[in-house]
């Protein structure tokens, strides 16, 4: 999907039970399924609003050992793929460009944004396959390397 809809448990938190219904009927298998769902996150809500008036932000900026390893591997996976990514070719493209012969400014931004195009291609490919049963999260991040 190429647009992210509104979840169930989205739609309870706001009070819009007969919306939350609605699409519980066309994810789960049976209305059976539907009931328990909506039960669990009728259950989540609540806890998350006891155990939210208790701790705050305390979860945030004072994680524990496990939570905080998250954290950092994944602020590094964000920095390492930022850095040595794609981005800063294209930032420094039309001084690449130049420094391998190619003098016209015209061509130099030309390029530079085929390459953009290029890129924004690739991530409407990623979005296709982000959540695909077959393909998955793991496989498109190894690629990314």
């Amino acid at each position: 999907t190429y647009v992210m809809p509104d979840t169930p448990r989205f739609y309870m938190s706001k009070g819009r039970t007969e919306e939350a219904e609605a699409v519980l009927k066309k994810i789960a298998r049976s209305e059976s399924e539907a009931k328990a769902i909506k039960q669990d996150i009728l259950e989540s809500i609540a806890e998350e609003k006891q155990t939210s008036a208790r701790e705050g932000w305390r979860r945030v900026l004072c994680p524990d050992p496990i939570l905080k390893r998250m954290l950092m591997v994944t602020l590094m996976i964000s920095a390492l793929q930022q850095l040595c990514g794609v981005d800063v070719i294209l930032y420094y493209a039309p001084i690449i460009l130049e420094d391998g012969g190619i003098r016209s400014r015209l061509a130099q931004l030309a390029l530079t944004a085929l390459a953009g195009l290029a890129k924004v291609g690739v991530l409407f490919v990623t979005m296709h396959y982000l959540d695909h049963k077959s393909a998955g999260r793991r496989p498109l991040m190894l690629l990314s390397f």
